[in-house]
């Protein structure tokens, strides 16, 4: 099976987001936007396990920014070598695996 990509956007850094790629990253590639408008600072030490995409846009909402954020995820997800899945998330979310 290819590697799974989790893609998260975020805006704040939080325990729910360092809980959440601290679940994702062994089972798959982490990569996370942080949004534009927010210093990326505090989240280097939080999520250490995935990687901060560059490529950030500042986002409002509502608005084609978050549609813009997403899209550099998944640009940066499909050029990982193996990647067969990609799962789009919000730092808000956290999935129940059983």
């Amino acid at each position: 099976m290819g590697r799974q990509v989790f893609i998260i956007t975020t805006h704040q850094a939080e325990p729910m987001l360092e809980r959440l790629v601290g679940r994702l990253a062994p089972i798959g590639e982490v990569l996370v936007h942080v949004d534009g408008r927010k210093p990326i600072g505090p989240f280097r030490d939080l999520v250490s396990s995935a990687e901060l995409i560059n490529d950030r846009t500042k986002v409002f909402y509502p608005g084609w920014s978050m549609t813009q954020a997403s899209l550099s995820l998944a640009r940066r997800a499909v050029a990982i070598d193996g990647a067969e899945r990609v799962t789009l998330l919000r730092s808000s979310h956290y999935p129940i695996v059983s």
